[in-house]
């Protein structure tokens, strides 16, 4: 389909690439994009995140020292814990792409005294004054680098519905993408943000909002990859065309 000018998203290349990390890798690395550090010796002094190769929602930890589990996707830790009115807590940045296009950012945390480094909406605190702190300190300052993040990724992978996690390390500032996957929307955000509509400095997850802006990105996609097959088309083709794609 590709080979005849059609416009293939999530293709099963793509598909069965991201859901292998270390496939990933060879395909975000050469963007530019920073991921954490893979870990290969068998034994590490420093601390390493330990994840499944393949899949997502798998059991992770976190190892300060000692001997790895070859067979696991080990990176360095990511040191993403941050500090809000006496209390820490991990940072996850996701952000939500069609293609190259970034269309919302959330911020997602987790606190450390639960002892579990893996951040997902679920353990998420609905907590206005939390989230709207960490966002104005984390993501208003880096907004146009993970929307060029959003740019590289997507440029790369080709059409799509993304979702990118980001950890911003504290010490440093840099952005890690840490895991990338196929998502059209985050549900489980919406669901979970529904108490704080209007409340949140982020985008809150108003199932209205967020999927006029992936479709409006979308559109913009189609658009421009039909425009591209107008060179060299016969003129009633190209019209008929380039009418379809504009309605």
């Amino acid at each position: 389909m590709e080979k005849l000018g059609a416009l293939v998203v999530h293709p099963p290349d793509v598909g069965f690439a991201i859901a292998d990390k270390l496939t990933t890798r060879d395909l975000i690395l050469p963007t530019g994009v920073r991921m954490p550090e893979l870990i290969s010796a068998e034994i590490s002094s420093l601390p390493v995140f330990s994840n499944e190769i393949v899949g997502s929602n798998k059991p992770v930890y976190l190892q300060n020292s000692g001997k790895l589990d070859p067979s696991r996707y080990n990176t360095r830790y990511i040191d993403a814990v941050y500090e809000h009115a006496g209390s820490t807590y991990h940072v996850c940045l996701r952000a939500m792409a069609v293609g190259p296009i970034c269309v919302a950012i959330y911020l997602r945390a987790r606190a450390v005294s639960e002892r579990n480094p893996s951040v997902h909406t679920t353990n998420t605190p609905v907590d206005p004054d939390l989230l709207n702190h960490l966002y104005s300190e984390i993501v208003l300052p880096r907004q146009s680098e993970i929307h060029a993040i959003c740019e590289k990724i997507g440029s790369r992978l080709g059409p799509g519905f993304y979702s990118h996690d980001i950890l911003p390390e504290r010490a440093t500032g840099l952005l890690y993408v840490c895991e990338t996957g196929f998502k059209f929307d985050d549900h489980t955000w919406w669901h979970r943000m529904t108490p704080l509509r209007g409340a949140l400095a982020c985008d809150d997850g108003r199932p209205s909002v967020s999927l006029v802006k992936s479709s409006h990105a979308f559109l913009h996609l189609v658009k421009g990859r039909y425009e591209t097959l107008l060179n060299g088309m016969p003129a009633n083709r190209a019209g008929v065309l380039l009418t379809t794609c504009s309605a």
